[in-house]
């Protein structure tokens, strides 16, 4: 990534493996890996645009828009494996 980047980190609940439900949102790594650990809701994706518009759905939020994602996941987390991180790259320019 180029220096007009930002790199933040998301946490994602995939029990089928798919990004589906959008659990949070990251500065730091650690932060994002400690989080998924602990095996947090998530937001189902068809919820993402009612959340965007009201603020929240049921106290979740939506992901923020833009940012290019990562096609894979840094890792999995939690007893099942369903919470994975993946990194987002904002754009500062």
């Amino acid at each position: 990534m180029t220096t007009d980047t930002v790199t933040r980190y998301r946490v994602y609940r995939a029990p089928e493996g798919i990004a589906g439900e959008y659990c949070g949102e990251f500065d730091d790594l650690a932060d994002a890996e400690e989080f998924a650990a602990t095996e947090p809701a998530g937001l189902e994706e068809s919820l993402w645009e009612t959340a965007a518009k009201a603020g929240h759905c049921g106290g979740l939020t939506a992901p923020p828009a833009g940012g290019v994602i990562s096609e894979e996941p840094i890792g999995w987390y939690g007893s099942e494996g369903w919470h994975c991180v993946v990194a987002v790259h904002y754009s500062t320019a």
